[in-house]
């Protein structure tokens, strides 16, 4: 049986590189020369194609060993409370309709109307993310009033604050390290976010948006460091990303993240066994949002939740298509709903593991973001990069080169190619006006159509 298969594999020839790129230019018709390296909204380089003949074992190690072993992720649509009238229908509604986690959006609303709606909750072992600017010790007071299972955490980033909004970070920060000492011993829950929302929706590309989040990881990291905590005291912070519409880039982004926070806590001198996997939170881009034509916004959130999934996501919220109905709340859910049960993605850990492309994008994008990272911390860290302008002129040029992009190469379905106008427009984030120097939230529809 053995000569016969090895007399069967012996008519087929080893294929190299050069092989394939003859194939190619055969089929395309040009010079591969010719092709366009990259999406024209990130300005990497990225060869179009890799092979075997590139694929160094050794030196991907350091990216396969950070990546998730275990598989799945939490469909958690979020709900915005502006008042509680109802709210606590609303969740048990959707925890009843497929919903695994919650996201709770609260408009500084008192802890005690928070506290309420927590408590009545009916499935009390369901994860509960609460965005808000309270006082992170009674918020963690509520969740143990409620009798929850102490499963999520506080979705609020006071760095991020300060650079969307100029709101004083100092008061919120004194808590932390007592509340992380409190939750230390209570896996699944997490007192602290990275919010990267904040660069990405000011339009810096992924690789920037990776050095930012770095940076800031690290300003809490020497947070709890500086008050006697040890470095795996990381495990009390979890991670919130947007996901672009670049589809392999924003898969890369995810895993190149993994193996970046596995990096900087060896530099903490952690021991590689004991470095937790980081819980990182996606939400689908509302940058690229189209503010007239709402249902393209169908296909470009289920892209976006692809790339989420495949690239290691643990949580996973999809903005509705056109906010403020039930439909597109369903749709939205019903989305992570398909992906996860009849796509077979969640049934295997790290799914973008072995593809000569992804591995190698993510390798580029996570030294790109790491050598950019460097000059950060070199410039003094995160706060001092931001108080110099550093951080908004790299938004700003980026941003600028999205829109151009639009103009010239890349189309977006219904804002700058097949468009048509609806009379309810989707309410997405627009240009704001904001005070010199912050991080504004930008949409690229209507910065298109306010050009």
């Amino acid at each position: 049986m053995m000569v016969m298969a090895e007399n069967l594999f012996s008519e087929f020839h080893s294929s190299h590189r050069s092989d394939w790129e003859k194939q190619m230019v055969q089929e395309i018709k040009q010079p591969l020369s010719e092709l366009r390296n990259c999406n024209p909204l990130y300005p990497h380089e990225c060869l179009p194609y890799f092979s075997h003949e590139e694929y160094d074992q050794l030196r991907f190690a350091e990216l396969r060993n950070s990546q998730r072993k275990d598989t799945g992720w939490l469909n958690m649509p979020a709900i915005e409370i502006k008042n509680i009238a109802g709210k606590t229908r609303k969740i048990n509604e959707k925890l009843n309709a497929g919903a695994q986690a919650i996201l709770l959006k609260t408009e500084n609303n008192p802890v005690e109307e928070i506290e309420n709606i927590l408590i009545n909750i009916d499935k009390k072992d369901v994860p509960v993310f609460i965005s808000s600017e309270q006082d992170p010790e009674a918020l963690f007071e509520a969740f143990q009033s409620a009798h929850l299972s102490l499963k999520g955490g506080i979705a609020n980033d006071p760095l991020a604050n300060w650079m969307r909004c100029a709101k004083g970070f100092d008061q919120n920060l004194s808590g932390l390290a007592q509340l992380c000492s409190s939750t230390n011993n209570i896996p699944g829950f997490y007192p602290i976010m990275i919010d990267g929302h904040v660069y990405h929706e000011a339009g810096v590309t992924p690789e920037q948006e990776l050095a930012m989040v770095l940076a800031s990881f690290v300003f809490y990291l020497d947070k709890l460091t500086d008050s006697g905590l040890s470095p795996l005291a990381s495990n009390n912070i979890f991670f919130s990303l947007s996901i672009g519409t670049d589809y392999l880039s924003e898969i890369a982004k995810l895993r190149a993240l993994r193996m970046l926070h596995s990096r900087i806590l060896e530099a903490y001198h952690c021991q590689k066994s004991e470095i937790p996997h980081p819980f990182i939170h996606t939400e689908t881009s509302r940058l690229y949002y189209s503010a007239t034509t709402e249902h393209t916004n169908i296909i470009r959130a289920t892209s976006e939740a692809m790339s989420a999934v495949t690239g290691g996501s643990n949580a996973l919220t999809i903005h509705p298509f056109d906010y403020g109905n039930d439909f597109s709340e369903r749709i939205a859910m019903n989305i992570s709903s398909v992906i996860a049960y009849e796509s077979g993605i969640g049934q295997i850990a790290d799914p973008a593991s072995g593809s000569y492309f992804l591995d190698n994008r993510s390798q580029m994008m996570a030294e790109m973001a790491w050598n950019l990272f460097l000059e950060i911390e070199n410039q003094g860290g995160i706060i001092d990069s931001f108080k110099n302008g550093f951080v908004q002129n790299l938004a700003n040029t980026s941003w600028s080169a999205k829109v151009n992009a639009m103009r010239e190469v890349y189309v977006m379905v219904g804002v700058n190619r097949y468009n048509t106008f609806s009379k309810n427009n989707v309410e997405v984030t627009t240009k704001k006006k904001v005070a010199d120097g912050l991080l504004t939230s930008r949409n690229l529809s209507s910065s298109w159509y306010s050009n």
